[in-house]
């Protein structure tokens, strides 16, 4: 079900369009009301909707009008369905200015004139580059634009846009009175754009709005605008994609069921990581390779992930009245029968003792360049810990990379982890359940991270881990790390199928159900939601009863001692 517009309201069974005036505007007195209200005459929801759409195009453009006149500053830029709908709007006027006089349907206007003069116009008209067609067209747009408050370069491609749909509608006109002139009552065939568009009846618009223009119309939306930058990117991705494969030009109304499934289809065929792996080529290209070379396509959670976004944003065009149905509803992108719990494994005992065992933990050269060369340094930094904490924690990657100082902290007289995220969203959780504290395992206070933690504060430093850097591209710390950890999974032999820093915390939550923990504590020693409202009551487990469940976090078979040796320095 789509969401409801917050706009439309049911009052006695009957739908109404409610707009809030800005305050700056109402104050200002350019709009002197609170806001805009009207009914829309029906019951019936789905006519709503689409009365709902023209309704706020007027509304829209009164308190945008308003704006304008309050900063005094011109227009640079009209989307097209601003555009129509002022070509649409003028339209409707003129034909409204065409009073009816007689039985024939023949106005005043045309008995004046002669038929030649409609004949004339007609020719005119149809001839865009004719020096009488120019000149009454452009003054007729300047004159719309004026009205408007809107200041518009004639050389630009606003100006030829709305100049085009008002000669159309002109053309429109001189035809429509030529056949009332000659009494011809057929309906001939008229204009796409202005044929349900009359003067004796009000102004309903089909929506003609763009792919291109809705995708940003959704990207300026308030939940959109709060996504982290990473889901950003991802959505920008995902939206080149929709562009590209369905037409960035294609209008909302015209999109087809047809045009859904082959965006499916490019999905199922499509290989991971497409734009990287085959720069500056065509998505269907891309698929013509994949197909002829066997390439794998991306996993079907992906894939899943795109459809759900497109299928999203046809939702949103119907909340807005754009259209009414959504052409991807029941479309699948199918399974690749692959259960959640299989999608990533565990390490196994093998890979834990190659990760531990590598250079990095027995002595390398350094840990930038030099972490897979045999060396003699152990440097305990950001790349030494983060997964240690995550095979003993069970944290995740920006969980732990992102860890202040003072996230290592007394509770209860146990010493802790907090996972937290922040206002200025520089710090940021999975979920809900995933803001929680972790008791710190005994494994890694002998491997020396409580003497680490003591380094950095006493250094005066705000991060845990501060030499790591953010990508330049989402801000998180975590894709830097995670490229990094993929080549140092490689380097130390340790590389496997369906295995990745994620399987780190699988490990974790297979050491938890070793240790016969209850569910309710490994969900707060992992940051797992059960779902039930009962979770949100109480102020959860004490620290010290978390510390001792997480002592139970065994490896059998992985050796660690080697890292048992004190260090003088940490850094």
């Amino acid at each position: 079900m789509p969401k409801r517009d917050p706009r439309l309201q049911c009052r006695n069974g009957r739908w109404h369009i409610r707009v809030k005036v800005p305050e700056a505007l109402r104050t200002a007195g350019i709009i002197k009301k609170r806001e805009f209200r009207k009914s829309l005459g029906t019951a019936n929801l789905a006519e709503a909707r689409r009365l709902l759409h023209m309704e706020s195009i007027r509304i829209d453009a009164e308190i945008a009008a308003g704006w304008r006149k309050l900063e005094s500053t011109p227009v640079a830029t009209l989307s097209r369905s601003d555009l129509d709908y002022l070509a649409l709007q003028w339209f409707h006027e003129s034909e409204n200015k065409r009073v009816i006089t007689s039985p024939t349907g023949e106005s005043e206007l045309s008995r004046e004139e002669s038929e030649h003069d409609h004949l004339y116009w007609e020719a005119v008209l149809a001839d865009p580059n004719h020096p009488d067609c120019s000149v009454t067209v452009h003054g007729t747009v300047q004159q719309i634009f004026l009205k408007q408050g809107i200041s518009i370069d004639p050389a630009a491609r606003e100006f030829a846009h709305l100049f085009e749909l008002i000669r159309r509608g002109m053309l429109e006109q001189e035809r429509r009175r030529l056949r009332a002139f000659r009494q011809d009552f057929s309906r001939g065939v008229g204009d796409e754009l202005f044929e349900h568009v009359h003067g004796d009846r009000p102004l309903q618009r089909v929506a003609r709005v763009t792919l291109s223009e809705l995708i940003n119309k959704q990207t300026t939306e308030p939940s959109r605008l709060a996504l982290s930058p990473k889901s950003k990117i991802k959505a920008a991705g995902q939206a080149r994609l929709f562009k590209e494969v369905i037409g960035a030009e294609k209008l909302i109304s015209d999109i087809t069921r047809d045009d859904a499934a082959a965006l499916v289809d490019v999905l199922t065929k499509l290989p991971a990581n497409a734009s990287k792996r085959f720069p500056g080529l065509p998505a269907r290209d891309v698929v013509d390779i994949a197909v002829t070379k066997r390439l794998a396509p991306m996993s079907r959670i992906s894939a899943k992930s795109y459809l759900s976004a497109f299928s999203s944003l046809m939702e949103f065009a119907i909340s807005r009245g754009f259209r009414t149905d959504n052409p991807a509803q029941r479309l699948s992108v199918g399974s690749d029968r692959i259960s959640a719990k299989d999608r990533r494994h565990p390490f196994n005992t093998e890979q834990l003792n190659k990760i531990f065992s590598a250079p990095l933990y027995t002595g390398c050269k350094d840990d930038q360049q030099g972490y897979a060369k045999r060396g003699p340094n152990i440097i305990r930094r950001g790349r030494f810990w983060v997964p240690l904490i995550s095979l003993f924690s069970g944290m995740r990657m920006q969980e732990i990379c992102q860890l202040e100082v003072s996230d290592i902290a007394i509770l209860d007289g146990v010493d802790v982890i907090i996972v937290q995220d922040d206002d200025a969203g520089v710090k940021r959780i999975k979920s809900a359940a995933g803001r929680r504290y972790v008791p710190i395992h005994p494994e890694l206070k002998q491997i020396g991270f409580l003497e680490y933690h003591r380094l950095m504060r006493e250094g005066g430093e705000r991060r845990l881990f501060p030499e790591l850097t953010a990508s330049e591209a989402s801000g998180y710390l975590s894709d830097n790390f995670s490229k990094w950890f993929a080549n140092f999974l490689r380097s130390a032999g340790a590389k496997r199928p369906r295995t990745s820093f994620h399987s780190f915390r699988h490990s974790y939550r297979d050491a938890l159900r070793e240790a016969n923990i209850s569910p309710e504590r490994v969900r707060a020693l992992g940051g797992w939601s059960s779902g039930r409202t009962e979770d949100d009551y109480g102020s959860g487990l004490r620290a010290s009863t978390l510390a001792n469940e997480i002592e139970k976090v065994q490896y059998p078979g992985l050796n660690l001692g080697h890292l048992h040796v004190p260090f003088p320095s940490a850094r």
